[in-house]
């Protein structure tokens, strides 16, 4: 597996439903999922619809870039 491209704290925008959302990463699960034991994937909270919202599991690939 390679290393994770993201840090906790870091800024990222990712698509989920072909929708951009914007939020930081807390947590990086560098050795995978259960659903995903072959890619790196991340936490990230963002604002969605007014509130904080927690999007688990979201695969590296997903990630568009750290802003």
């Amino acid at each position: 597996m390679k290393k994770p491209k993201y840090e906790i704290d870091d800024r990222v925008s990712f698509t989920l439903d072909n929708i951009v959302i914007t939020g930081t990463v807390v947590v990086v699960d560098a050795y995978g999922t259960f659903e995903n034991p072959n890619e790196v994937s991340y936490d990230i909270i963002a604002v969605w619809e007014g509130k904080d919202t927690l999007f688990k599991h979201i695969g590296e690939h997903m990630i568009l870039k750290k802003v």
